[in-house]
């Protein structure tokens, strides 16, 4: 029957078998000569001496000494099990940590695609639901919402996308507006941060979080708009398609419901700075909406005098528009 034993010296604990009481051996952990306790005094009979001559065992050599204690052979044995195992383990971790680094590595383009993806066609989906609903207010008033309403004293209060909220669903929220006070009135403010997410460009959280729009107006000479207090509108007899109603911009510093628009009145370009050119917040092309509500991506390399030309409604130029294929996924 099996009885433990505590090396005397260093005090490791081993499972030996009976048979092997009262031998003589190396302790398996550290090495110095122990003697194993006695039959007798473990109350079993006398083993058989395993060795013909035990006691010579300093000249056993260590692959003997390991015979005659099977205990340290077994301890032995399984640091050497659990040292591999370990050594495994960690052989496969690593790998496993690579495989994952190269799999993210090789996902991480594809994801960045498919964000840019996701960004241009709903960003072109928010221009032309805006167009749309602004079509559809001039169906119902005769005319666009003005760029900019103004008090009876000729005091600007806030912008045309407050008069667009009934178009674009957002009945609730324009009833709560007061439309006699500014979009800064203390009750007015408070509204802010309930901008609708269309205003913005499809993953913008610059511009959602300062409650900015980044779709506006082109007004001044030579525009739908020349004059910036007016709903009045020229008579667009240039191609619809070609008529700018709704340009993109960059956000800085107008809120979505404070007046403000882009300025023609030194004339506008694509550019990136924030609501005073048109563009800014992608590299490969310029989102802009006609007048019959379509959405369309010109090439930032269009013309400065391709673009007064389309945003003339009635100036009867010929244009060339170098559009990109806004649909196609990005390369």
């Amino acid at each position: 029957m099996p009885f433990n034993f505590v090396c005397p010296f260093c005090h490791a604990r081993t499972r030996v078998e009976d048979r092997f009481a009262g031998q003589s051996g190396p302790c398996a952990e550290c090495g110095k000569q122990v003697t194993l306790p006695s039959p007798a005094s473990l109350g079993i009979a006398p083993a058989k001496q395993v060795e013909a001559d035990i006691a010579s065992t300093s000249n056993v050599s260590s692959d003997q000494q390991s015979h005659l204690n099977p205990s340290a052979t077994w301890l032995s044995g399984s640091k050497k099990q659990m040292t591999k195992l370990a050594l495994q383990v960690a052989v496969m971790a690593s790998m496993l940590l690579i495989a994952f680094g190269v799999v993210g590595w090789l996902l991480i383009p594809s994801a960045q695609r498919a964000f840019e993806d996701r960004k241009r066609l709903g960003s072109i989906s928010n221009i032309q639901q805006i167009a749309k609903a602004l079509n559809a207010y001039r169906q119902d008033y005769g005319s666009y919402p003005t760029p900019t309403v103004s008090d009876p004293s000729g005091s600007p209060l806030y912008s045309w996308r407050v008069l667009l909220l009934p178009y674009l669903g957002y009945n609730g929220l324009y009833n709560r507006f007061q439309l006699e006070q500014p979009w800064d009135s203390p009750t007015n403010s408070q509204l802010l941060r309930e901008m609708p997410p269309m205003f913005a460009i499809v993953g913008n959280n610059m511009a959602l979080s300062l409650y900015e729009s980044n779709y506006a107006y082109v007004v001044g000479p030579g525009t739908m708009f020349p004059n910036a207090f007016s709903d009045s509108v020229p008579e667009v007899t240039d191609d619809s398609s070609e008529t700018i109603l709704l340009v993109e911009t960059k956000e800085g510093g107008l809120s979505w419901t404070q007046p403000g628009n882009l300025d023609n009145s030194a004339g506008v370009r694509i550019g990136t700075r924030p609501v005073t050119d048109i563009g800014g917040n992608f590299a490969n092309f310029v989102l802009i909406a006609t007048v019959d509500g379509n959405g369309m991506a010109l090439s930032p390399q269009t013309p400065i005098s391709t673009i007064q030309a389309m945003l003339s409604p009635d100036g009867g130029e010929y244009v060339v528009v170098e559009t990109v294929d806004s649909s196609a996924p990005l390369p």
